[in-house]
């Protein structure tokens, strides 16, 4: 559906919609239990994983009491005073050959803790919000070439971390109605000897932190953002064909026109905070047409 709504997004820009309107208002139970099948396919090994509370233990020890009690008021039984099921899962709990030999109480691959984003992700699938299009530009998901540096039109040149959409000629009234974020860079989710990764770029790679997002629409086309506020901080900058802010907030962003590219504003609840254009590059329409 985000494809035939906005035919000329690339596929990873697909997947980028897809996962910046994901809905993480999400309520998870306490606890899952996962089902790992053994080598020969017979036998059954059980993880516990808590979500919403920390793992009962004793000292540096799992408290399998406490997670055979758990799992009970979890539901895993069949009438209010069974605890078979529990003792099952507790007693079939996945070890590795290590823990075995060791004797290691810890259960380190079978009760953990993991938080509500290791368990869904960016969050579940919300097509009517993907229809809107984009909700964040997230650094994390960007390659080095994204990276680049911009003149802010005052002589002050800094680097950015681009979100670049080519619109390949279309002018089918392709509107992005969502708010749009800034997901800066978390070290949390990236490997240091990772291919292609924005740690790769010695540019920027002291300074992936405060690294600030910015938005470039290239190609001929027309691109829109209407009735939403742009909530990333680096310049947002029109290099081919027209975009278009209708009753837009841009406070944190700067607009640029550049290289032909145009950016027309419209209504009267637009707010900006700054344009460098040619005069010729920009049109202030009060109303919509």
């Amino acid at each position: 559906m985000v494809e035939q709504k906005f035919p000329f997004l690339k596929g990873s820009q697909i997947a980028d919609v897809i996962l910046t309107t994901a809905n993480t208002n999400v309520t998870l139970p306490e606890l899952i239990v996962t089902k790992n099948v053994g080598k020969t396919g017979t036998a059954n090994f059980y993880s516990v994983f808590y979500i919403t509370k920390d793992v009962p233990k004793n000292g540096n020890d799992v408290n399998l009491d406490q997670v055979k009690q758990d799992l009970i008021n979890a539901g895993f039984k069949t009438s209010d005073s069974d605890s078979t099921i529990a003792k099952y899962i507790i007693d079939n709990l996945l070890k590795s050959n290590a823990d075995v030999s060791s004797n290691d109480k810890t259960y380190p691959i079978s009760v953990v803790k993991l938080s509500k984003e290791e368990i869904i992700g960016s969050g579940i699938l919300d097509a009517q919000k993907a229809l809107k299009g984009l909700a964040a530009i997230n650094i994390n998901r960007l390659n080095p070439n994204d990276i680049q540096e911009f003149d802010d039109g005052n002589g002050v040149k800094k680097y950015y971390a681009f979100y670049t959409i080519d619109t390949k000629g279309q002018n089918g009234g392709f509107a992005f109605t969502n708010d749009i974020d800034e997901i800066k860079w978390d070290e949390k989710y990236h490997l240091n000897d990772a291919i292609n990764s924005l740690k790769s770029d010695s540019l920027v790679n002291t300074n992936l932190s405060t690294l600030e997002a910015g938005f470039i629409k290239t190609g001929n086309g027309t691109l829109k953002f209407s009735e939403n506020t742009l909530r990333y901080n680096g310049p947002t900058i029109s290099r081919g064909g027209a975009l278009e802010l209708h009753n837009v907030t841009a406070e944190n962003t700067a607009l640029y026109a550049d290289k032909g590219g145009k950016i027309l504003i419209f209504g009267d609840k637009t707010s900006v905070k700054k344009i460098y254009m040619p005069l010729t590059s920009v049109k202030l329409k009060s109303s919509e047409s």
